[in-house]
């Protein structure tokens, strides 16, 4: 049986005179040490260290669910930089590109060929897109400032991971392949918020233990110690020593009602918090539900936009060639060029959505994998 050994160690001095002259000092020291080991005859001791071990595992796993919030906090971070990089550079060519366009009406309005409603229409285009430069560059500098943080770097440092991360450009990583869901068991077994809510149940069961435990008597086994020094004998003579020996027991008999009342107290506790572990568990699947259904929508939506961009390419290329051949207007080709703009750009949004829905259904799925009892190897592969 298990059982619980407490010490209580005591030292106590006196230094004293009589009221009549001529009388010396008289000093006396006790010391006392005593011990009581309880003896674990119902369990409650048991319990209680049980207890404290899930109390152990509940901290454990919301350390790993701190984990899978800055894993998938990092890898959202980083695509949202590159996708505000890409998106950019869709701007700047574009932009370039109706540049070059305006330039061209200009060369054409001043030989005729052109309207000044042609000129407006190029140039308030022109200014729109270059309006949305300072967005995405806004939207880069927040990325690294939120990288910077996770990983625990000044924002504005000119080295470390950060800078050398992001230093060159790089496209959208994305997803590839498959998104490995398992199986129900596979989820409980991965996902840190439900392993937490079995060891607070696991804990919320052993208290219930250790108060059932408390309607039998506790034993104890005390043991004292007490020796006593004064000046009467020489320096280190022990003037008196004592022990003593003998078991306690303590039992609530006398006041019961108060027991069931704490146990009735604690099975209520243990209803709630199972009660919480069947909420838990089913947020858990309606997360993961709603994720993958999410990436899956993503994906269809960003294959038609990838159409969407190629046709548009086309489109501003036979509107160039119509209006080079004088068959239609200026018009058609502003107008193909905010087509393709509008296209390239929701295409670079529909890439960089995709690989956040990717990384928030590995989130939904736990977001790590154990491979031992204290490594953590991230889950979110992304290219």
């Amino acid at each position: 049986m298990t059982g619980a050994i407490l010490s209580s160690p005591s030292l106590d001095g006196d230094i004293g005179r009589t009221a009549r002259s001529g009388q010396d000092v008289n000093v006396s020291v006790q010391g006392e040490l005593g011990a009581s080991w309880e003896f674990d005859a119902f369990g409650r001791i048991e319990a209680q260290i049980a207890a404290a071990e899930f109390d152990i595992e509940a901290a454990r796993q919301a350390r790993r669910d701190i984990a899978v919030i800055v894993v998938s906090e990092t890898a959202r971070n980083y695509v949202q930089l590159r996708g505000a990089q890409r998106r950019l550079a869709v701007a700047r060519k574009n932009a370039e590109t109706q540049s070059e366009g305006l330039d061209l009406l200009q060369t054409l309005f001043e030989n005729g060929r052109a309207t000044r409603l042609d000129m407006e229409r190029a140039e308030a285009q022109y200014r729109t897109t270059l309006a949305s430069l300072p967005r995405y560059e806004a939207a880069i500098q927040s990325s690294r400032s939120a990288l910077a943080a996770l990983t625990a770097q000044p924002a504005n440092a000119s080295s470390g991971l950060v800078s050398e991360l992001v230093a060159g450009a790089a496209d959208i990583p994305e997803h590839r392949g498959a998104i490995m869901t398992g199986s129900v068991e596979d989820l409980v077994r991965r996902r840190p918020d439900i392993r937490g809510a079995e060891a607070v149940i696991a804990r919320q069961l052993a208290l219930g233990e250790a108060a059932r435990a408390d309607l039998f008597p506790t034993i104890t086994v005390n043991a004292n110690v007490l020796a006593l020094f004064d000046d009467t004998n020489d320096i280190g003579d022990l003037t008196s020593f004592g022990f003593g020996i003998g078991p306690s027991i303590r039992w609530a008999g006398p006041d019961l009602r108060r027991v069931r009342a704490n146990i009735d107290a604690s099975d209520a506790r243990s209803e709630a918090v199972i009660a919480q572990y069947e909420q838990t568990v089913l947020n858990a699947l309606s997360e993961v539900e709603a994720a993958l259904s999410e990436y899956t929508n993503e994906l269809k939506r960003r294959d038609d936009l990838q159409r969407a961009a190629a046709s548009a390419q086309r489109a501003i290329e036979l509107a160039r060639l119509r209006f080079e051949e004088g068959l239609d207007d200026y018009l058609d080709v502003l107008e193909a060029q905010r087509t393709l703009l509008t296209a390239e750009d929701q295409l670079a949004e529909s890439r960089l959505q995709s690989s956040n829905r990717a990384i928030a259904a590995y989130r939904a799925l736990g977001g790590i994998e154990m491979p031992d009892e204290y490594g953590m190897t991230p889950a979110v592969a992304l290219e």
